[in-house]
């Protein structure tokens, strides 16, 4: 159970990443960057479908809405600029894994 729930917080984390760099893309088309924008209002705005003083509830709308947000926005971006960013990412990690440890 704990290697399913590590493994559905390093793809959330994986899609975060990805997201803040393609909307860095200068190539993304600036309609489809409305997309992450209108989810971090959500998030921030007071009006919520479940108000976040409901503990765990209320913050499990925003988690929500924020993994939908990440997911339709890569659906609108061009697939070979997704794919870019998605194995340099893949590749960065790899880095990291097998970098030395400093001492």
């Amino acid at each position: 159970m704990f290697d399913e729930v590590t493994k559905r917080i390093n793809a959330f984390w994986f899609s975060l990443r990805l997201t803040y760099r393609l909307f860095l893309d200068s190539r993304v088309p600036f309609y489809t960057k409305v997309v992450p924008l209108l989810t971090v209002f959500y998030v921030f705005s007071p009006l919520d479908v479940i108000p976040d003083f409901l503990i765990a509830i209320g913050q499990l709308d925003d988690f929500l809405i924020v993994s939908l947000g990440m997911q339709f926005f890569e659906r609108l971006v061009p697939e070979e600029i997704v794919e870019e960013h998605r194995q340099r990412l893949l590749a960065e990690q790899d880095e990291d894994i097998f970098a030395p440890e400093e001492l």
